[in-house]
């Protein structure tokens, strides 16, 4: 399995348009998702494979201010759910929009929880179109939040 290794302070390019936080335990499809990302957007991709990776960088996150989150639903000790919430509850990341990636509607409460939040939810595998066209709508509705 390939490991990614997360180094702060992390190098955010200045004509980069933000960044998109990216928690994928496929290591495989993160580094497809930041590709995706990097070349087809203005946006920069910081990567971590598991929640705690992203946790234990929280306030260097806060600082990075990014402009969405994209989380794997099924993640390694936790759901991308409990993760968002998590994420969330830091005053500085609290409006920032997020997008779920999934390999199917998971069930009810997962459906009830992404209505509760006010996420939007892709399923594995995706179309790059509407990836492309979750993160513009996403962003824009963010910073009408801010």
């Amino acid at each position: 399995m390939l490991q990614l290794n997360v180094t702060f302070p992390f190098r955010q390019d200045k004509d980069a348009g933000g960044i998109i936080v990216v928690v994928e335990d496929d290591m495989e499809t993160a580094q497809m998702i930041r590709e995706v990302i990097e070349t087809g957007t203005p946006y920069q991709a910081l990567l971590f494979q598991t929640p705690d990776e992203a946790l234990r960088h929280l306030e260097e996150l806060a600082g990075l201010k990014p402009v969405l989150f994209l989380l794997d639903f099924a993640l390694p000790q936790m759901t991308g759910v409990e993760l968002y919430d998590r994420l969330h509850a830091h005053q500085r990341l609290a409006s920032v929009p997020a997008l779920f990636l999934s390999a199917a509607r998971e069930n009810r409460s997962f459906a009830q929880a992404m209505v509760v939040r006010h996420v939007e939810v892709l399923e594995k595998p995706f179309d790059l179109d509407a990836l492309y066209r979750c993160i513009d709508y996403l962003i824009e509705q963010g910073r009408h939040l801010v």
